[in-house]
């Protein structure tokens, strides 16, 4: 992710299936202890949503993105729904070698 400037979200809603939810401008990154970003309120959110998910963190540290929301196409947020490209267990994409189907 580090080489890209902005970055389209969408949120997995089925087998196939993705829900657009923003587009960010990618601030840049900082190297960061595992056990530094369970301390992150966000991660311990998630951890009460999927116990044991932080059981993926194998490594020492990982790149921690800033990210900001970008005021465009903001209508179509929790509406555009599109086909995604198989398979779900990878869930980024780089948009040029992928095709996406509107649902």
């Amino acid at each position: 992710m580090g080489r890209a400037e902005y970055v389209a979200s969408f949120i997995g809603r089925e087998p196939g299936k993705a829900v657009f939810v923003g587009v960010y401008h990618n601030l840049g990154g900082t190297e960061r202890s595992t056990a530094d970003l369970r301390e992150i309120p966000a991660f311990k959110e998630l951890e009460k949503i999927d116990p044991g998910s932080d059981a993926s963190f194998t490594r020492a540290t990982c790149i921690l993105y800033e990210l900001e929301l970008m005021n465009v196409l903001t209508g179509l947020i929790g509406k555009l729904v599109v086909d995604w490209p198989r398979m779900e267990r990878n869930w980024y994409r780089w948009a040029d070698r992928n095709s996406f189907v509107i649902d």
